[in-house]
């Protein structure tokens, strides 16, 4: 019996490969909500009118009383294509040892900063297929905006597509960046000393009425202390952190770059001390300005460039 094996939280793909092995009429059921006693007919699968429709069962991983009575099923011989889909597989487990030695498994990570380039290949060939007139600069401004998102890209494509050709200008215009990507490149301009851009960055914010500034100042405190920690001397190694914290590898590399940067000419540990508490100041002065009804962009705007003359030595 054909078995394939399906795996990832990109539903997106892993959907997509459903059609392809299951055709258009598949059934389609969900694991968990099945009786052991309900598995052997829906296996069987019989109609009275043609061959078994191809199965897709969804979720297995998740009917962990299921799996040793599927185990037993699917390794008799059948003619039916048989798919199992699921979020994840967990290797340790006697049923996906079983599957990894009888089923054809692909796994479908989702996409994420590391592998935005794939990402912006797959999505590209995906945009001609559906016949979506958009730039390669239009398509990477909305991985970064839906945060690698490859299901919200495609939607927001065939959102835009009444426009016409999607551009770069029209997905800034139409979409906002996610806050966090707005807290990092605020702070990552500041460190690096790009003052023009970092104007250009808050009056872009201050104009959308989606962007909060006293939510991009509890983000930016966020950022700032989590690139400190990591780019400090004496700090675990980055692959500790990632491990400890559970976040992705590149990300805590991405924050111990900036934070190196928010440190520079700081080399030692004292200077380094010294450095991330004048740092920490000049957004804490930013808050009480805000409580002082002080416009919140100018508050913003004069915190990063007091962090643009601490880093810039």
């Amino acid at each position: 019996m054909p078995l394939h094996v399906l795996v990832g939280k990109n539903t997106f793909e892993r959907f997509q490969a459903e059609q392809q092995l299951a055709g258009p009429s598949p059934r389609i059921v969900r694991a968990p909500e099945l009786a052991p006693s309900e598995l052997p007919n829906l296996l069987l699968g019989e109609t009275l009118f043609g061959p078994p429709q191809p199965l897709v069962l969804r979720d297995s991983d998740e009917a962990t009383a299921l799996q040793p009575l599927l185990v037993k099923l699917l390794d008799e011989p059948r003619e039916d294509v048989v798919i199992l889909s699921q979020n994840t597989l967990d290797n340790r487990t006697a049923f996906a040892k079983w599957l990894k030695q009888h089923a054809d498994v692909q796994q479908f990570p989702l996409y994420n900063e590391k592998t935005r380039r794939t990402l912006l290949d797959v999505m590209q060939q995906w945009a001609q297929q559906q016949g979506v007139q958009v730039t390669r600069a239009a398509l990477s401004e909305l991985a970064v905006r839906l945060q690698d998102d490859q299901r919200a890209i495609a939607n927001e494509l065939e959102r835009l597509q009444v426009e016409g050709d999607i551009t770069e200008e029209l997905v800034r215009q139409q979409l906002p960046l996610p806050p966090s990507s707005n807290a990092f490149s605020l702070l990552d301009m500041a460190a690096s000393g790009q003052v023009k851009q970092l104007h250009q960055r808050l009056e872009e914010l201050g104009r959308s009425p989606l962007v909060n500034p006293y939510q991009t100042l509890g983000l930016l405190s966020s950022q700032l202390m989590t690139a400190l920690a990591a780019g400090a001397l004496g700090a675990p190694a980055e692959s500790e952190i990632a491990r400890d914290f559970g976040l992705p590898a590149f990300a805590v590399r991405r924050s111990a770059a900036l934070g190196r940067r928010l440190y520079a000419g700081a080399t030692t540990e004292r200077q380094q001390r010294e450095q991330a508490h004048k740092l920490v100041q000049a957004l804490a002065e930013a808050d009480h300005a805000m409580k002082r009804s002080v416009d919140p962009w100018l508050a913003l705007q004069q915190a990063l460039m007091h962090i643009v003359q601490i880093t810039q030595v």
